[in-house]
């Protein structure tokens, strides 16, 4: 099992690494004011996959040093709220690239999620 929980973290982490080093790419050989929609899709989508491997390394890794359980239950936990957390950041810098991103719509954004994990965490 141990061994498992290694092979785990080491996909997730080289993961996280390639959407890093792809979002860094990104960043440093096109500019995304200019960029056509298919390098902002792909922008986009790297960091969303970057935020949500580094929530998911941090989640698990806080879950595994203090709050010992099940792993499976821990994995399930972390990738659910590594999602959400995911789509808030992703959908923030959406938002705030089209010039729409206001405090309210901030709020309603964070209370669906919270709403989508309280939902999901019910058991």
């Amino acid at each position: 099992m141990r061994e498992q929980v290694k092979l785990h973290l080491i996909l997730i982490s080289v993961g996280t690494a390639l959407s890093l080093f792809s979002l860094f790419s990104i960043l440093a050989f096109t500019t995304p004011e200019s960029a056509a929609a298919l390098i902002l899709f792909f922008l986009y989508l790297t960091i969303f996959l970057s935020t949500l491997g580094l929530f998911l390394l941090l989640g698990l890794g806080l879950r595994l040093k203090f709050a010992p359980g099940i792993y499976a239950k821990l994995l399930e936990t972390s990738v659910r709220q590594a999602a959400l957390l995911a789509v808030l950041v992703t959908v923030s810098l959406l938002l705030q690239a089209s010039s729409l991103l206001l405090w309210w719509f901030e709020l309603t954004l964070i209370l669906l999620l919270i709403c989508i994990e309280i939902f999901f965490s019910v058991e």
